[in-house]
């Protein structure tokens, strides 16, 4: 096992943070596309509840 540990290549800190900023940015994104979707989908509810009164 510690031969395999020795193996191992660890990430930098300049790796680890920039990855982590595309971790952050890809989830920020990607939870504005699924709040404008949920909005989109709401206002189309409401819409067609409105079309049936």
């Amino acid at each position: 096992m510690k031969k395999e540990f020795k193996k191992v290549v660890w990430p930098d800190r300049k790796k680890v943070f920039n990855n982590t900023l595309v971790v952050l940015c890809v989830v920020v994104i990607g939870s504005v596309v699924v709040g404008l979707l949920d909005s989109g989908f709401v206002h189309l509810m409401k819409f067609l509840i409105g079309l049936s009164k």
